[in-house]
């Protein structure tokens, strides 16, 4: 089954994706801090949802730490709320 970890600090778009995705058969794993990285469920993942402006970290940290990560890819994606500017950050294996 395919994992899937979400960061973001906003409670409620954190619950409705995990639901959504839940609901479609994956394992999902959510944190508002971006503590998680820090933890296996990251190393495990299949996919990372990851906002970039997060309250206790900066989201560009955590992408710079990951990427250091040999098994982990990047990828930009704009998942603004207006869709003005690039807020967050797809990391993938």
């Amino acid at each position: 089954m395919k994992s899937i970890v979400i960061v973001d600090n906003e409670d409620d778009l954190r619950y409705t994706l995990k639901t959504i995705l839940t609901r479609r058969g994956y394992i999902v794993h959510d944190d508002a801090t971006g503590e998680i990285i820090e933890r296996r469920e990251i190393e495990r993942s299949d996919l990372i949802l990851l906002d970039i402006d997060l309250d206790k970290k900066d989201g560009r940290d955590i992408c710079l730490e990951l990427k250091q990560r040999p098994a982990t890819n990047i990828f930009w994606s704009i998942v603004n709320h207006n869709c003005a500017e690039i807020s967050s950050l797809i990391v993938f294996k």
